[in-house]
């Protein structure tokens, strides 16, 4: 998958994420995993 697309699927969870916690809905602490989600998905080898 190219780094354009996984930084862009990495940007729609991370929103997603804001989203639902500024909304005050954690489900228990369940939409962390959004954010955890995001940060996998990031093309961190790509900022080099």
């Amino acid at each position: 998958m190219s780094p354009l697309i996984r930084s862009a699927l990495a940007l729609l969870l991370f929103s997603g994420w804001l989203a639902l916690l500024f909304a005050g809905w954690t489900a228990g602490g369940a939409v962390h995993l959004l954010l955890v989600g995001a940060a996998v998905l990031f093309p961190w080898k790509a900022l080099r």
